[in-house]
């Protein structure tokens, strides 16, 4: 397995989505993870910024995507009624916990997948009952998962990482008590506006 470059991080984007963040705890343990990965590999790794760390539900417009149409248009089209259905979901749905389960090493990332007891498939499911995606927008993921840390080049050999990597822990339990609408301004989340808190029962 051989790395693919994000030479896409740090630049403006548009996007909007829901997600969820962290609390300081989980964040520091997730951090000590990121430190000692980039510790132990710098030229390779660039880790995700705290700030940014964060587990998707589902986008509603995608920064990636080039649209035939102005996103912030799409958006304003799809609020109210997006909103609504979230709103009906999320009000009944009572909080959760999500354990992390793996670090995984993809050719793209590195990723904590959590175990959440289908939580998050459950939410999305609901979600596609009630609608589909704006033409054009992936579907949303079917892991549960936050990507740590990308990789600076092309090309790279990713063996000696995943033998690091390979049987390593990291003790994270979150409680979900909340998602949240952003707005993405620059990619991959490094700087962002939160439009909408969702509250779970």
């Amino acid at each position: 397995m051989i790395t693919q470059s994000a030479n896409w991080v740090n630049q403006s984007g548009n996007g909007y989505a829901i997600n969820t963040g962290f609390n300081d705890e989980s964040l520091m343990r997730i951090e000590l993870l990121q430190l000692e990965i980039k510790n132990k590999f710098p030229a390779l790794i660039w880790p995700t910024p705290s700030d940014a760390l964060h587990i998707s539900l589902m986008d509603m417009v995608s920064p990636f995507i080039d649209y035939e149409r102005d996103k912030n248009e799409i958006f304003l089209e799809l609020f109210r009624r997006h909103d609504n259905i979230l709103q009906g979901i999320f009000r009944y749905e009572k909080r959760f916990y999500i354990k992390a389960s793996e670090i995984e090493v993809t050719p793209a990332a590195i990723i904590i997948v959590w175990e959440d007891d289908g939580h998050f498939n459950k939410l999305r499911g609901k979600f596609l009952e009630n609608t589909a995606p704006f033409p054009g927008t992936k579907q949303p993921p079917d892991i549960t998962f936050t990507t740590i840390a990308r990789y600076r080049k092309d090309g790279a050999d990713l063996a000696e990482l995943e033998k690091f990597l390979a049987g390593k822990n990291i003790d994270v339990i979150e409680k979900v008590n909340t998602f949240r609408l952003v707005r993405e301004k620059v990619v991959p989340m490094i700087r962002y506006e939160i439009i909408k808190i969702y509250k779970l029962s």
